[in-house]
């Protein structure tokens, strides 16, 4: 996943005011998978 990707991740997660779990819980996902794809980390399904 492209960095810039991820960084669009954070700021909207930011703007809702939400923390990593939060959004993990929104998205049926988990914190790691949310903190994983902030950063562009590599290996990151992009389905569930």
């Amino acid at each position: 996943m492209p960095i810039a990707l991820g960084k669009r991740i954070r700021k909207a997660r930011e703007r809702q005011q939400l923390t990593q779990t939060g959004l993990a819980k929104r998205i049926r996902s988990s914190q790691p998978r949310v903190a994983k794809s902030e950063c562009g980390e590599e290996g990151v399904p992009s389905t569930s």
